[in-house]
């Protein structure tokens, strides 16, 4: 799969544990664990015209993978195929469960620099942000790694079709 270099401020942050370094040059601390999440309306430089959600829990030991390339549905019970995503947001709700995060949009977000995986714990979160040209879409594995509950995870994604 390729992947697409950011050319735009890139900001990463995360409050869980990270296991992988990103390779990022230019990020930046969300102030006060907020993303900034607006976005214009449309195609193009900093726009987007695509959101959806996705709630995961799977139990110990399984994994769900959310392939952001295949139709999936909208906000507005629309169906939409992601072609660049410019916002993800991964929070961990689980209060024992660890996750770990990987996949292609994972090694996308860190410039095509392969990324095996890197794990939240409770309540820790993650933001990918690149509102000019955004990210390749692809897609994203959530694995409940420790923990005898099902992990409870949120994911948001905005981007363009």
């Amino acid at each position: 799969m390729a992947s697409t270099s950011a050319t735009g401020k890139v900001s990463l942050v995360t409050t869980g544990v990270i296991t992988q370094s990103f390779a990022l040059g230019d990020q930046t601390a969300v102030p006060n664990g907020k993303a900034e999440k607006s976005f214009a309306s449309g195609t193009g430089s900093g726009k987007i015209n695509a959101s959806a959600e996705f709630n995961p829990t799977p139990a110990f030991g399984a994994t769900t993978t959310i392939d952001l390339t295949a139709p999936v549905v909208g906000y507005f019970d629309n169906t939409i195929t992601f072609a660049t995503i410019r916002f993800l947001y991964i929070v961990n709700k689980s209060l024992t469960a660890d996750v770990e995060i990987g996949g292609a949009m994972i090694v996308n977000i860190n410039n095509g620099v392969a990324l095996s995986l890197f794990t939240l714990g409770p309540g820790g979160d993650f933001y990918g942000i690149c509102s000019a040209d955004g990210f390749t879409a692809g897609a994203l594995t959530i694995e409940n790694t420790h923990g005898s509950d099902a992990a409870d995870v949120d994911v948001e994604v905005k981007g363009e079709e």
